[in-house]
């Protein structure tokens, strides 16, 4: 029988039920991770020695994100996946809806939920409050800007495990890693050329920006440096965006040339 080409949610379905088990310990172990990290994160938010701590257990719900794309590997191999009798298109949507919706939510949301509660009665260090909470997560655009930023390494990571045959946990854990590397290189030297172009047009046009400049230790100067910063966050996730769509298109082709 001649499988149509038509997408269909029937199909789709199909193929979610046949995923869900590679992913069903991702649902259950990321939110009870992500909140526990939530509640730590805030608690030693409070202290300025305590940033750095939650600095680094930040870095565990972006690993979570970048790598999550690899439980689609636990089940079967990509010999069965590529042989399922379903479109391209189906399961590109069912891996990404996975990847790219569902496991930010689960990565994320839990941990928002608790620092936004658990903020109600813990006061942020004056570091952060100066700096405008840049380096944590919350509902906000800014928050959403910062999600998606975190995109290019994920839809890395999930290209290569749509569309490679052999080597592929390796590949996509080599390629996602470079990703994030070549990223937060351009995001830095990015970050540096703004803020000191942002700070050395604040003190040429306001004698008050000199007199903060003049001081580096005075806490205003910390919070005027990323005031310049914060337009990059907005750039960076439009090539975010762009990246995602250029990767999913290009994985979509290449799950449809490996269709028997």
């Amino acid at each position: 029988m001649t499988q149509s080409r038509k997408f269909s949610f029937r199909r789709m379905m199909m193929v979610v039920r046949f995923c869900m088990p590679s992913f069903r310990i991702a649902f259950i172990l990321y939110p009870a991770v992500s909140l526990t990290i939530g509640i730590l994160t805030t608690i030693l938010n409070q202290w300025e020695i305590g940033i750095i701590f939650s600095g680094l257990l930040s870095l565990i719900l972006s690993v979570m994100l970048y790598f999550f794309p690899l439980f689609y590997c636990r089940n079967a191999s990509p010999v069965v996946r590529t042989m399922l009798p379903a479109t391209a298109a189906e399961k590109m949507t069912v891996l990404a809806v996975a990847c790219l919706i569902i496991n930010p939510i689960l990565v994320y949301l839990p941990n928002m939920a608790a620092s936004q509660i658990l903020g109600l009665y813990c006061e942020p260090s004056e570091f952060l409050k100066l700096a405008g909470s840049l380096n944590t997560y919350s509902f906000s655009s800014k928050g959403l800007a910062t999600v998606v930023n975190a995109f290019p390494p994920l839809v890395t990571c999930m290209f290569i495990v749509a569309t490679r045959i052999r080597n592929t946990i390796g590949m996509a854990i080599g390629m996602t890693i470079l990703t994030i590397v070549v990223y937060s290189v351009i995001a830095g030297i990015s970050g540096a050329v703004m803020a000191i172009h942002g700070t050395l047009n604040d003190i040429a046009s306001n004698p008050d920006f000199a007199r903060v400049a003049s001081d580096p230790d005075n806490p205003e100067f910390t919070g005027m440096v990323l005031r310049n910063i914060m337009p990059l966050l907005y750039t960076l996730a439009a090539v975010a965006v762009s990246y995602t769509v250029l990767m999913l298109t290009l994985a979509y082709r290449k799950m449809k040339s490996l269709q028997f």
